[in-house]
């Protein structure tokens, strides 16, 4: 599903990423691991089109996305979360779950403006995939307000329901847990567990998912892939 070969990244004279390459397969779990500054992050951005890479290639579901955008990937199936909360600010929830849904309408601008009926149906359907999505993290009943309201476990819930909003194939989460306490990662981890129960993303939509009986671990060290080897869930 997701091919990442010898991936390098320069910043200047910094050496972020060296010769990082590693796959995903559908139906996998893949760990990226690694101490603070070994370029994980770095990783994760370049997959997801945030940051270019110096060289290497990145194939998502056989087709070369190397250097695409941001919203082209988003449209390709590949979605995220980030390490750092990334929400709209000015967006209460609602409104922060709906908008990561522009990557799967259709409508255009003068269809948007003059309130024309394929934009009406689009509108109607985004608002209750996000609604449908809410509920389902659990902050359905905060739904109208401002990020900033939210307490900090539920910010990271809100993220996750707008990844999901973009109807991924691949769901890439950097460190969901970080921040939280024993208690909110182990509720976060519980619902990340019940994606394929759940069935709000396609089958194939597991492949980054805490649910599957094999998972692959790639260890990072100094920005280079120390390996990639299989290892068995003992329990879930």
């Amino acid at each position: 599903m997701l091919v990442v070969q010898n991936i390098r990244k320069h910043f200047g004279g910094l050496t972020a990423l060296d010769g990082v390459s590693f796959e995903v397969s559908q139906g996998t779990l893949t760990a990226v691991i690694g101490p603070n500054g070994a370029g994980k992050t770095t990783l994760f951005n370049i997959v997801s089109g945030l940051l270019p890479p110096t060289a290497g290639t990145i194939t998502f579901q056989g087709v070369d996305v190397t250097g695409w955008p941001p919203h082209r990937i988003a449209r390709a199936g590949l979605s995220r979360t980030f390490q750092n909360i990334q929400l709209f600010p000015t967006l209460n929830a609602l409104e922060n779950v709906i908008a990561a849904r522009c990557c799967r309408t259709h409508s255009n601008l003068l269809e948007a403006l003059l309130f024309l009926p394929r934009d009406r149906l689009e509108r109607r359907r985004s608002r209750e995939i996000a609604e449908e999505l809410l509920a389902w993290v659990g902050i359905a009943a905060h739904r109208f307000l401002m990020p900033r309201e939210l307490p900090y476990g539920d910010q990271r819930r809100l993220e996750i329901a707008r990844a999901l909003a973009t109807e991924p194939a691949l769901l890439m989460l950097d460190e969901p847990t970080a921040g939280m306490s024993h208690l909110e990662a182990q509720e976060l981890m519980g619902l990340v567990g019940r994606l394929k129960e759940r069935g709000i993303v396609r089958p194939r939509a597991l492949a980054a998912l805490r649910l599957m009986t094999r998972w692959n671990v790639v260890g990072c060290s100094m920005g280079r892939s120390a390996g990639l080897a299989p290892c068995r869930i003992l329990s879930t």
